[in-house]
């Protein structure tokens, strides 16, 4: 009768383990699902080279990051336009030029029609430059890069 109850038990943790792990899988997903729609929507409003440019921040590879902000500059859609400006801000903050990213502050505050001025462009670029440190975190990463990169 031991051995049957203990069997049963295990039986039915064993079960439950299983039915949380099959849960955690399917949340899994759903959370891999939500951040591909993200990534998605976010590579449709900043543009493909902007994104391209963003994901080699991230691993703080800040010339191709400038190489693409370059060409995200050049595209007809003004928001892909405009997002390669920040790009290339952000690249020249994050490894440590501020001089070069504030030189882009006016340019960003003239196509930027939510921004009013240069002093709000750069409260700007600095809350981004914060988010690309949580960014790198969550993806495991050092929150800043080693200088000289």
């Amino acid at each position: 009768v031991g051995a049957a109850a203990r069997g049963a038990v295990w039986g039915a943790s064993t079960g439950a383990v299983v039915g949380a792990m099959q849960g955690s899988r399917v949340d899994q997903q759903r959370a891999a699902q939500q951040e591909q729609q993200q990534i998605a929507q976010l590579r449709a409003e900043i543009g493909n080279d902007a994104y391209a440019g963003r994901e080699s921040l991230v691993d703080c590879k800040h010339d191709v990051a400038l190489g693409y902000s370059r060409q995200a500059t050049k595209a007809r859609n003004r928001d892909h336009a405009l997002a390669g400006l920040w790009l290339e801000a952000l690249s020249y903050a994050d490894r440590g030029d501020r001089q070069q990213a504030n030189a882009l502050l006016p340019r960003i505050a003239k196509a930027a029609p939510n921004i009013s001025d240069s002093k709000q462009a750069g409260t700007v670029l600095d809350e981004t430059e914060g988010s690309l440190g949580d960014i790198r975190v969550h993806y495991g990463l050092a929150k800043q890069c080693p200088r000289g990169r």
